[in-house]
Formats: C-alpha cells, structure tokens, sequence
C-alpha cells in the first residue's frame, strides 16, 4: 500500500521525538504496525533531520542509557563517550553512571536521589508516577497505558 510522503514524514518525525513512536510503522490498527525501511527514511528525511534520526537509532536501541545531568542539556550519553563510570556530554558535563547526578569521588549520595518534599506533593497531586528502573517522575499526557520512560524503560501507567 501507498502512503503520501508528508504522512510519511510526519511518522519518521514523531519517532524522532518520541520513543513511544519508534520504530515509524504505518497501519496502527494491526497489532505491532508495519516498520517501516530505511529506503523510507532516506527518501522523506532531509539532511538536517537524518543525523537526529540517526542518534535515536542509537538511543533508543540502549538497554542502559545515561543521560547527562545537566538540567539544561539532559542528552543521551553514548557508549563511546563512557569510561568506567564517568560519562561525559558533549556539553562537557560529566555524569556518574551509577546514579545519574554530577561526577564525583566515592560512592553515590543515596540522600542526593531523594525527591524534595515540594514535588513529592505536586506528583501527588497530579498523579505522576516514577520510573520503576531510574526512579524519574512521568506525567502521562494521554493514549494508551504503556508509557516508555526516557530510560527505556517501559511499564503499565495505571498499574505501575
């Protein structure tokens, strides 16, 4: 079957942006869609949009991803940027593996993971829910239950 090419687009796009929409596949209706092929890609993506692509191939293919702690960056951290348990961005930041926050000498601050008491009520309230894997907080914003978090890590929003 034949999809027009700003359709096309618009599914290489969204994955691009949202993990939940990749792989880019078409018929929603059957049960796991139909993914579609790189001759695809490079045939509706234009250069500037490949290279984006191109990394969330890499990202979301990651069982165990780091992200850099930088609140103003937060970019995945590939492998190759990993030694041992320090990680460093692009940006320059150095993250520790281990627990998600600033490099630092020793072993991770377990008083440093907790949330402060103010989200804790506002998460509360809104009904977010934690990450069973990484432990960060997700505001579902609607469709279906299954909610994949920046981690990878992908659980059931109504039942944890």
């Amino acid at each position: 079957h034949l999809l027009c090419r700003t359709c096309l687009h618009t599914l290489f796009v969204n994955a691009i942006a949202e993990e939940g929409s990749y792989p880019p596949r078409c018929c929603p209706s059957l049960k796991d869609g139909i993914t579609l092929s790189r001759i695809s890609r490079i045939n509706v993506l234009s250069t500037e949009e490949t290279k984006p692509f191109e990394e969330k191939i890499v990202e979301y293919g990651e069982l165990n991803r780091t992200y850099c702690h930088g609140s103003e960056c937060a970019k995945f951290i590939p492998k190759q940027l990993i030694r041992g348990s320090i990680a460093t961005c692009t940006c320059g930041l150095e993250t520790c593996t281990d627990c998600g926050r600033r490099n630092h000498q020793g072993d991770c601050d377990v008083e440093a993971g907790k949330t402060p008491k103010m989200l804790t009520k506002i998460a509360k309230r809104k009904g977010w829910k934690r990450c069973w894997k990484c432990t960060r907080m997700i505001a579902k914003k609607g469709g279906c239950s299954t909610v994949t978090c920046k981690c990878g890590a992908a659980f059931c929003y109504r039942c944890g």
